[in-house]
């Protein structure tokens, strides 16, 4: 996970340069860590200027390689494990937050 753009311009409104720099620097390499992408992202983000900001993920849509979340429950009985998302807005701000209730726990170890 890296930027695209250079350190002298971390950010852009100019397609052209953002074009450019997808096409250099972006390449299919096996793993996919797009949940620790999207959380890389958004710290990324949040040095930008600003107020309007978008965070563009490329991806084929899979993660097979992120470490974003472990479960303290290491028991691999395919039980399904409940997961409650606390955000907290910005003062004056309103955040729309879409999350799964849970997950079916594997039945089986999963090396990394």
């Amino acid at each position: 996970m890296y930027p695209v753009l250079p350190p002298t311009a971390p950010f852009t409104n100019d397609s052209t340069v953002l074009r450019a720099a997808l096409e250099h620097h972006v390449s299919a390499r096996g793993r996919t860590a797009l949940y620790d992408a999207i959380t890389t992202g958004v710290d990324y983000l949040s040095r930008g200027t600003r107020e309007r900001k978008v965070l563009v993920v490329l991806s084929d849509g899979g993660d097979n390689a992120s470490h974003g979340y472990t479960s303290t429950n290491t028991a691999h009985d395919g039980a399904f494990r409940r997961v409650r998302v606390v955000v907290r807005a910005p003062p004056g701000r309103r955040l729309l937050v879409r999350s799964r209730a849970g997950y079916l726990a594997g039945t089986t170890k999963v090396e990394p």
